[in-house]
């Protein structure tokens, strides 16, 4: 019987050896694709962050890109004008288009203005007068090419009458002065050559003979009319005329400063235009809803991604918890199968020497009943040696104490020597107990 229990112990021990060690193995499996899908999940969860960085950034840098753009001085000057116009909008842009369209007219007409001050320059310094309008040097200019002699009204003014002539004359024949004047036998054919060209004029312009302004009478007053200007007698009077250059040449720097002003604000205009229509263009109406709603998506990614990771963690540290435990339970189970075997093997050799069960059981039993002595001895030692380490700190005390009183000296009125207590001391301590070595059960 006693054969029979520890066979059937140790084939308990060894089954259950076997059972651990096949558990061990599905977790071993198991931590091998744990570790396929945990660096897959790691390389998720990288990647779910690298969007959701992006996203952000790229969503930082579009509020960027609108703050700037809100904060152009164009559009700040135009929200101070326009307090309920949305600043990025398509709105904004067609008020910019004809802001712009605005400055360009200025432009050409800043240009031409110039072109008109250097012209009257110009004929400022030749001649000292200022020139006739530019319709009547055109008119002047098909006649002489036709051969025609002629005049306009103010060389007329200049060349035949006194200066104190020529207010009156002005105000009595004002269009003649405007005009052009040609020798009396040649009117027809001014006529006729004028016609014959269809020049291009903006203002009419009076073609008469010239005996008609000399017989014009200064002295008549004019009815139902009056004439006003003009402010300059730079027309016919030279003096007036070197007077009249200082204020065009003045009115020529003015107008050159206000075109390079009006250019300057052309050119920021014009960029900011620009700006603004690559903004729009790039960032389209609903823009920042949708790539605010792609941020909170990518951040949702990110945060199921390291959920998921945090979750595969969490496994495998069950896992390798149980797999301690495994190793563990395999070396108790070993431990035991081992046990089994050798109180198998020592009774299987005594029923060979023997063959008597009763011994058998006597010898089991004496092997129990040893290691019960054993453990009691063993016990039994460790009380003894406590009870040596206690009696030799007292020892150890006495012997401190006897060398301090030998140190300290007699009162004058004693005789005797003092008792060399320490001296004795070694005999006080007892025999050191050891701890005996755990005793072996008595061999069969």
């Amino acid at each position: 019987m006693g054969l029979a229990r520890w066979q059937h112990q140790q084939a308990d021990a060894t089954f259950n050896e076997e059972a651990l060690q096949g558990e061990q193995q599905l977790l071993e499996q198991q931590t091998q694709v744990w570790r396929e899908q945990h660096f897959a999940a790691q390389r998720h969860c990288h990647h779910a962050a690298e969007r959701y960085e992006q996203a952000c950034a790229a969503l930082l840098q579009a509020r960027e890109a609108r703050q700037a753009m809100a904060n152009h001085p164009v559009l700040t000057r135009l929200m101070d004008n326009e307090p309920d116009l949305i600043p990025l909008s398509n709105e904004t842009v067609q008020i910019l288009i004809r802001a712009r369209t605005e400055l360009e007219r200025q432009l050409l007409e800043l240009r031409a203005q110039q072109g008109e001050e250097a012209r009257v320059l110009e004929a400022l310094r030749v001649r000292s007068l200022l020139p006739p309008t530019r319709d009547v040097a055109a008119v002047c200019q098909l006649l002489e090419e036709a051969g025609l002699a002629c005049w306009s009204g103010w060389e007329h003014v200049a060349q035949q009458l006194p200066r104190s002539a020529a207010r009156p004359f002005i105000e009595r024949a004002p269009e003649l002065v405007q005009g052009v004047l040609v020798r009396d036998q040649d009117l027809e054919r001014a006529r006729r050559v004028l016609l014959a060209t269809s020049a291009a004029l903006e203002t009419p312009v009076v073609v008469a003979a010239r005996q008609q302004a000399f017989s014009v009478d200064p002295g008549q007053e004019p009815e139902g009319r009056f004439l006003v200007g003009p402010t300059s007698d730079a027309h016919f009077d030279a003096d007036a005329g070197a007077r009249e250059a200082v204020v065009r040449e003045l009115r020529l720097e003015r107008l050159q400063a206000e075109q390079v002003q009006v250019e300057r604000e052309r050119q920021t205009l014009r960029e900011a235009l620009d700006q603004l229509e690559t903004y729009l263009q790039r960032h389209p109406p609903g823009f920042f809803e949708a790539r605010e709603a792609e941020v909170t998506a990518h951040r949702a990614a990110q945060q199921a991604a390291q959920d998921h990771l945090s979750d595969l963690s969490a496994e495998q540290h069950q896992r390798q918890a149980r797999l301690q435990e495994l190793s563990l339970q395999l070396e108790a189970c070993r431990q035991a199968a081992e046990a089994a075997r050798q109180h198998r093997q020592r009774l299987e050799t005594h029923l060979e020497r023997h063959g008597d069960e009763r011994q058998e059981r006597e010898l089991e039993d004496s092997v129990h009943q040893d290691e019960r002595q054993a453990q009691a001895l063993e016990q039994q030692a460790d009380h003894n040696d406590e009870r040596a380490r206690t009696a030799e700190g007292q020892a150890r005390h006495l012997l401190d104490l006897a060398r301090h009183l030998e140190r300290v000296p007699p009162p004058p009125n004693m005789k005797h020597a003092p008792c060399r207590i320490w001296s004795r001391a070694p005999f006080l301590l007892p025999p050191k107990m050891s701890k005996p070595v755990g005793a072996a059960p008595p061999a069969v």
